[in-house]
């Protein structure tokens, strides 16, 4: 069973529920407002025909989210309330590097240390 976005949070791979991120609108700690991200679900895609299901599930407010160093920053202040974050950072057929017929493919979760590591690019 692929993973799906519910109504009720988000399911695992085997059915169960998944924990959902979610936040109050007007969060306090130790007696001072700070700024939060909105509410959301989260769900991470096993393989790319998974994310793309979920994507297409989800609805035009989805973000997916592979590093997301810029993604939280804008979440956090609330530049950017997805109903959704679709987690692809371990989808398979994005990442590594192959050479093949004279040409060298680099996955778009490839690392700046796989770069370097590798024995083709050099």
């Amino acid at each position: 069973m692929s993973p799906t976005l519910h109504s009720m949070g988000v399911l695992n791979t085997d059915g169960t529920p998944h924990r959902v991120l979610a936040t109050s609108t007007e969060p306090v700690l130790g007696g001072k407002k700070f700024m939060k991200a909105p509410p959301f679900s989260y769900v991470r895609a096993p393989s790319l025909a998974d994310a793309f299901k979920l994507w297409s599930d989800a609805g035009p407010d989805a973000k997916l989210l592979a590093g997301g160093q810029s993604l939280l920053a804008t979440l956090a202040f609330r530049l950017s309330e997805p109903s959704a974050l679709i987690d692809i950072s371990r989808v398979p057929e994005l990442a590594g590097i192959a050479q093949s017929g004279g040409v060298i493919r680099v996955g778009a979760l490839t690392t700046h240390a796989e770069l370097g590591a590798s024995e083709l690019i050099h």
